[in-house]
């Protein structure tokens, strides 16, 4: 699967949809298996200042957040950045996954 941001090990779901919204390309914030956040394809982690920036960023612009969190990473590093896109007033996050194939 050829994936944007930051290369991470996607978790897997039978039912994943695929990306075919309609628009600009969502904003991507990945979060890595030792908890570090990173928007798009940046080389160092972002601050929660800067997070917050990009989404509100991003919602001027008309796009959507898809939210890529390592397989491995702990709900303790996810939250936060589900938290800031509330603070920045996003009205959803898309939790990106890997189609299970097969069975």
């Amino acid at each position: 699967m050829l994936q944007k941001g930051k290369s991470v090990e996607l978790p897997k779901a039978k039912n994943a949809m695929q990306n075919k919204a309609q628009g600009p390309e969502p904003l991507f914030v990945s979060v890595t298996a030792d908890g570090k956040v990173y928007i798009e394809s940046d080389k160092q982690p972002a601050s929660p200042e800067q997070l917050v920036d990009a989404m509100k960023g991003a919602i001027a612009e008309g796009k959507r957040v898809m939210v890529k969190a390592d397989v491995n990473t702990e709900y303790g590093a996810v939250r936060p950045v589900l938290d800031r896109a509330s603070k920045a007033k996003l009205k959803g996050v898309q939790l990106a996954a890997e189609e299970l194939k097969g069975k």
